[in-house]
């Protein structure tokens, strides 16, 4: 599966081992990462808030940019 955008949002309360599971099988796959993932531990707060926010508004942006997927890039803007 290649030329792929990848991101994601990891909501746990102990262990963050899919965070880790994730970025592995992403680095695998050869994705472009948009922006580093965003963790939520317990619960919501502001800087998880506008973290989101942030993954959500770069990953729009880069899906309608149309510019070619560069695999093991990290792209936020």
């Amino acid at each position: 599966m290649k030329n792929k955008f990848f991101s994601f949002f990891s909501g746990h309360t102990w262990a963050d081992g899919a965070k880790r599971e994730l970025k592995a099988f992403a680095e695998g796959m050869e994705f472009e990462t948009i922006c580093e993932s965003v963790e939520m531990k317990q619960s919501l707060n502001r800087n998880v808030m506008e973290n989101a926010y942030a993954l959500g508004k770069a990953m729009a942006e880069r899906l309608h940019s149309g510019d070619a997927v560069i695999p093991h890039k990290t792209t936020c803007h």
